[in-house]
């Protein structure tokens, strides 16, 4: 697919090109989001990601959300596993070249499946959703160190990636540049 041509034209080719897969109308759909109720509650964006994902998986799609792991975020209500340890993201700073984190999974009683990304500095930390002078650093880190998580450390790949709110403006960029030819990544459509 050529990468000048629109969004809507990616996820349009992506949706009607027929494969066995496709056939069965049911998808795997992350939605990353910088919140998502109840764990980290901050706006009407929360509740309008958890409210998809879950109407989603109503429906027969295998929805799960993508969120940081902020300090607040209490691991006795929400107990995870974790999935990836070590996570190297890329930074594309020659000071810091990488950002090293974790990926936890909860599993919700309404079947939604959370994964949540560890980073002590610029999450587990901060009291706060928003509002910190590296916000781009922090919001740039949730979108590239999901990309890297689903690209190489997971078996589970999304057919769609559902990018929440300018914070996970990335995903859409770095899907058809810096993961342009990722094995696992390549055909995954992104809205």
């Amino acid at each position: 697919m050529p990468k000048s041509s629109s969004i809507i034209t990616q996820v349009e080719d992506f949706l009607f090109t027929p494969t066995a897969k496709k056939e069965t109308g049911k998808f795997k759909i992350l939605l990353c989001s910088p919140e998502v109720a109840p764990y980290a509650n901050v706006g009407g964006l929360s509740k309008a990601v958890g409210d998809l994902a879950r109407a989603l998986i109503k429906l027969g799609h295998d929805a799960r959300v993508f969120i940081p792991k902020f300090g607040h975020i209490d691991e006795e209500k929400y107990p995870s596993t974790i999935v990836c340890k070590g996570l190297r993201v890329p930074t594309g700073n020659k000071e810091r070249p990488e950002l090293v984190c974790n990926v936890k999974l909860h599993r919700s009683p309404s079947r939604l499946l959370v994964y949540f990304l560890e980073n002590r500095e610029y999450y587990e930390l901060r009291a706060n959703v928003y509002g910190y002078k590296d916000d781009p650093i922090r919001w740039a880190l949730l979108s590239r160190g999901c990309l890297e998580f689903f690209g190489k450390h997971s078996d589970w790949v999304p057919d769609i990636f559902h990018a929440n709110d300018w914070e996970t403006g990335h995903i859409p960029n770095w899907l058809r540049t810096a993961y342009d030819k990722d094995p696992k990544l390549f055909s995954s459509a992104v809205i």
